[in-house]
């Protein structure tokens, strides 16, 4: 077999036991703070609007 196909094989099993084992919210909240910082790379900082669903982050509430 390939490194390749080798390597696509666990990334498929490590994703899978992720979503397995992890509770939906958490995964909820990890995707909601990937677009968090997805929208705020795109918009730039100072136009950032989406409200930050994670309390006490860095990067949703910067420090003033």
């Amino acid at each position: 077999m390939d490194v390749i196909a080798v390597l696509g094989v666990l990334l498929m099993v490590i994703s899978e036991s992720i979503v397995t084992v992890f509770p939906l919210s958490i995964m909820q909240s990890i995707t909601i703070f990937s677009a968090n910082i997805i929208s705020l790379g795109i918009l730039g900082f100072k136009n950032h609007t989406i409200p930050p669903i994670i309390p006490n982050c860095p990067v949703a509430y910067p420090s003033k």
